[in-house]
């Protein structure tokens, strides 16, 4: 199944470094098979369900291992898909 999330990570702590925390994990979930939009207040990922879970479960995990940290997010599997085709197949 495909499906949309939207996800805020909020890291605590120094705030010197938290602009860093999220670049890392943005980065994390570019290194993947799943669409990634980012926006100035939270980014948006596009996949396959199994994907996104397991993107979203180890980019948090490599953050909040080094830090205290919060991450919001809303999973949608009916919100349009962008203007470009992505396959709707298990």
């Amino acid at each position: 199944m495909i499906i949309q999330a939207e996800i805020s990570l909020y890291p605590l702590g120094n705030e010197d470094e938290l602009f860093v925390k999220v670049e890392r994990f943005i980065e994390l979930t570019k290194q993947s098979d799943i669409s990634v939009d980012v926006g100035n207040m939270s980014t948006t990922i596009i996949g396959k369900s199994n994907d996104i879970f397991a993107v979203l479960h180890h980019a948090f995990e490599q953050v909040a291992s080094h830090t205290a940290a919060v991450m919001v997010v809303k999973v949608c599997n009916i919100c349009p898909l962008p203007s470009r085709d992505i396959e709707s197949n298990d």
